[in-house]
């Protein structure tokens, strides 16, 4: 398994969330919707644990926890993104939904 650390932020209204990491100088950013799910906005360091980088393409479906506990955000092909929140929030919230990962140069 490879590693990479990185950013991620929940966006108001805390439906939307990003986590962004700098691979080999390619910047990989992974863009998600909780589903049904609302999360106080906040923001933290995360580690994306990952297989290959053919694995950081394409829209995945996720399932994972974000609260008082480290975030951990597991991708459907096996991809995790775990870390703390700067700000944690009050209580755990489960979450999911689909996100889909973009490069930029």
């Amino acid at each position: 398994m490879l590693e990479a650390a990185g950013k991620f932020i929940i966006a108001a209204p805390g439906t939307m969330f990003s986590a962004t990491f700098v691979i080999d100088g390619i910047i990989h950013i992974f863009t998600g919707t909780f589903g049904g799910t609302s999360v106080e906005p906040t923001d933290g360091v995360v580690t994306l644990t990952y297989n290959a980088l053919g694995d950081l393409t394409d829209a995945h479906n996720f399932s994972g926890v974000i609260g008082a506990t480290p975030i951990k955000i597991t991708l459907d092909n096996g991809n995790e993104i775990t870390g703390t929140l700067t700000n944690p929030i009050s209580l755990g919230n489960s979450v999911s939904g689909t996100g889909k990962w973009n490069n930029a140069n």
